[in-house]
C-alpha cells in the first residue's frame, strides 16, 4: 500500500449544488487534481445538463440514483451526491478510493448519499494490472494482456494487481444517469452487463469513446451499436464549450447520431466521416434510453451496487494521456485519461 507525505495531497474547494465542499487530491502530477485545485471544477457538470435535458424534452427523472464507474478521485460522485442523488460509485485503484473515502469522510452529509466500491469492471472475473502516466498518476488504464514483470512502457508505472468482476454480478437496481469513464475499457465492461440491461433501466449515460482507440472510426461504430443493444438508441456527443450560465444542456449535441448506424446495419462512408470528424474533440457521448418526443428513439436499462470500501472510524477528463500511449482494458489494446 502506498503511504503520502503531507505535500503529496492538498484539499480543494468545489462548488456543489447546495455549497462548498472539500475533496482530497494529488498536490503534483495528476492533471485533474490540477485542475480541481486551480478552477474548482472538471470538464462540465453533466448531471445537471441531463436534468435540464429531460426536463426540456418533457421526461421523467424516475429514480434519483446515480452510477458512478471510473470514479477517480470522486468529484462527479461528490457533485452527485451534492445534487441530493443516491450515488454508487466504482474505482478500481486502491490509491484513488482511499484518497475518495478520505473526502467523504470529510463530507458527512455527502457522505450518507455515497456507496464507495473499490472494484474494476471488465466482460468476465479476471485479474489484471493497472497502470497510469507517472505525469497523470490517478488516471488508471487497466491492462490484461500482460503480467506486472511484463508491462514495459516509458513514463507508464503499475499500480497494483486487481481483480475484476461483471455488472451482471454487481449491479441490482435502476438508476437516472451513468458515468462510465475506464479509459478504453468501457466495451468490455458492457460486454459482461447482459443479464443487468435486461431487468434493470438506466435512462441515460455519460461514456467515453476515444477515437485512438478506433483509427478508421469503426470501432467507435461498433460501441454505439454495443449500447444501442442495451438500449441506448440515442446518441450524441459532448461539447463541454458549448455550456452556458442557465443552459448547461447546450453540452449535447443537438444532432443524435443517424439511428441506421446504430441499428448493426453495414457502416456508411457518410456515417464513417462523421465519426472520423468527430476527432479528438469528441471524447464524451451523452445517450438517452427513455422516450423522447419527435422520433427520437426508446429503451432503457439500468446499474447498482456492492460492498463499500469501509469508512474510516470519523466520518471527516483529467486530460487524456498522450494519445501514442492510450491504453485499453480486458483485451489486447495497446499504450499510446473504472
Amino acid at each position: 500500500m502506498e503511504f503520502y507525505s503531507p505535500t503529496d495531497l492538498k484539499w480543494a474547494k468545489i462548488m456543489g449544488a447546495g455549497g462548498a465542499f472539500h475533496m482530497l487530491v494529488h498536490a503534483t502530477n495528476d492533471v485533474v487534481s490540477a485542475n480541481l485545485l486551480s478552477t474548482g471544477k472538471w470538464e462540465g457538470d453533466h448531471l445537471h445538463a441531463a436534468e435540464r435535458y429531460f426536463q426540456l424534452n418533457g421526461l421523467t427523472i424516475k429514480h434519483k440514483r446515480y452510477l458512478d464507474i471510473g470514479a477517480n478521485l470522486g468529484y462527479f460522485t461528490l457533485l452527485a451526491a451534492s445534487r441530493g442523488y443516491e450515488v454508487t460509485a466504482f474505482e478500481a485503484m486502491k490509491r484513488n478510493a482511499v484518497l475518495l473515502n478520505v473526502s467523504l469522510c470529510a463530507n458527512p452529509d455527502l457522505q450518507k448519499l455515497v456507496t464507495l466500491n473499490n472494484v474494476g469492471f471488465a466482460d468476465k472475473p479476471q485479474q489484471c494490472i493497472i497502470v497510469s502516466d507517472d505525469v497523470n498518476k490517478a488516471d488508471g488504464i487497466l491492462r490484461c494482456d500482460v503480467n506486472a514483470s511484463q508491462f514495459k512502457q516509458e513514463g507508464y508505472s503499475v499500480r497494483e494487481t486487481l481483480q475484476l468482476e461483471t455488472m451482471d454480478k454487481l449491479l441490482h437496481e435502476d438508476y437516472f444517469m451513468m458515468k462510465i469513464d475506464i479509459e478504453g475499457s468501457e466495451p468490455q465492461a458492457f460486454a459482461g452487463a447482459k443479464a443487468y440491461f435486461s431487468k434493470h433501466k438506466i435512462q441515460c449515460l455519460l461514456t467515453e469513446s476515444w477515437v485512438p482507440q478506433s483509427k478508421d472510426g469503426l470501432n467507435r461504430a461498433v460501441f454505439f451499436q454495443q449500447l444501442a443493444s442495451l438500449g441506448f438508441n440515442n446518441i450524441r456527443g459532448i461539447d463541454y464549450t458549448m455550456q452556458t450560465p442557465g443552459h448547461p444542456e447546450a453540452m449535447f449535441d443537438s444532432t443524435q447520431l443517424p439511428p441506421s448506424m446504430l441499428a448493426g446495419a453495414a457502416i456508411s462512408s457518410r456515417e464513417l466521416n462523421l465519426l472520423n470528424s468527430m476527432g479528438s474533440n469528441k471524447v464524451d457521448f451523452f445517450g438517452v434510453s427513455a422516450p423522447l418526443p419527435r422520433h427520437e428513439a426508446s429503451s432503457e436499462k439500468p446499474a447498482v451496487a456492492v460492498e463499500a470500501l469501509p469508512a474510516p472510524k470519523k466520518k471527516a477528463e483529467k486530460a487524456a494521456p498522450p494519445a501514442p500511449k492510450k491504453e485499453a482494458a480486458p483485451s489486447t489494446k495497446q499504450p499510446t485519461k473504472q
